[in-house]
């Protein structure tokens, strides 16, 4: 019994530090796409971001991607041409949130990313101060 106990604590260690760093390498490539998309296409050129932990919602309707992506062309936050990726029709969608520091301006940044976390499919922004 005590045999057991051991291999199957053993196997319950490796499962969770497996999933773990899995987890952290999901993290971090959504905060790099998601910085790189700021530093292309958000209007100013020096700024501080934060990042929420990575998560997915299967409540976003297309219709929803594309009133985002219009609200975002029509942003003074960004800058004109943006290119995304085109709107997966499986879900979930993934998401991580960005607060974006400006001067005294705090930007909250919604990115929603398909699958991979390799490409950005709509933002969502809301200016909280000034």
């Amino acid at each position: 019994m005590h045999r057991l106990f051991q291999r199957l604590t053993g196997t319950t260690l490796l499962t969770v530090v497996v999933l773990f760093f899995t987890s952290c390498g999901k993290q971090h490539q959504a905060e790099q796409v998601a910085t790189a998309f700021i530093d292309q296409y958000y209007m100013a050129d020096k700024y501080d971001a934060t990042f929420s932990s990575l998560d997915s919602t299967i409540h976003v309707s297309d219709s929803a991607l594309v009133a985002m992506r219009g609200a975002t062309a029509q942003s003074p936050l960004f800058k004109r041409g943006i290119k995304y990726a085109d709107i997966p029709n499986v879900s979930p969608l993934y998401y991580v949130r960005a607060s974006i520091i400006h001067d005294n301006d705090t930007v909250q940044s919604t990115f929603y990313m398909d699958k991979t976390l390799e490409n950005i499919v709509a933002v969502k922004s809301v200016k909280l101060s000034k």
